[in-house]
């Protein structure tokens, strides 16, 4: 790892890589206030370059639409790949991604690997 923020409710790194890392705790639900703080960390860890996003969903209970609307058009990221397990977190990524329309390419992974690779294809 390169690079690493705390945020109120996450933990964001640079990966050596060049890829952003978002991990969010257990049973949180993702406010405006965390969006805007999150998408300030990304531009704190690349310098405001867009980077390929990895977005660990699988603890999250909700997002709500004002997030999801920050994390939709977002200037700081290429690509995010959001992890997916349970039904719940497929609900929440799928939701994103059928209501916000991100204006970047979004897909939603159960695998972190593949995800990750998927991260890189723009490269």
């Amino acid at each position: 790892m390169t690079g690493h923020v705390s945020g109120e409710r996450f933990e964001a790194y640079l990966v050596d890589d060049g890829l952003v890392r978002f991990e969010w705790p257990h049973g949180v639900t993702i406010s405006r206030a965390d969006a805007q703080e999150s998408m300030a960390a990304i531009a704190t860890l690349t310098g405001n370059v867009a980077s390929p996003v990895l977005v660990d969903l699988r603890p999250v209970t909700a997002v709500d639409r004002e997030a999801r609307r920050i994390f939709a058009s977002t200037p700081v990221t290429s690509r995010q790949a959001l992890l997916v397990e349970s039904p719940l977190s497929k609900t929440i990524g799928n939701f994103f991604l059928t209501l916000s329309r991100p204006t970047m390419p979004v897909k939603l992974f159960d695998d972190e690997a593949a995800a990750i690779a998927w991260l890189h294809d723009d490269r």
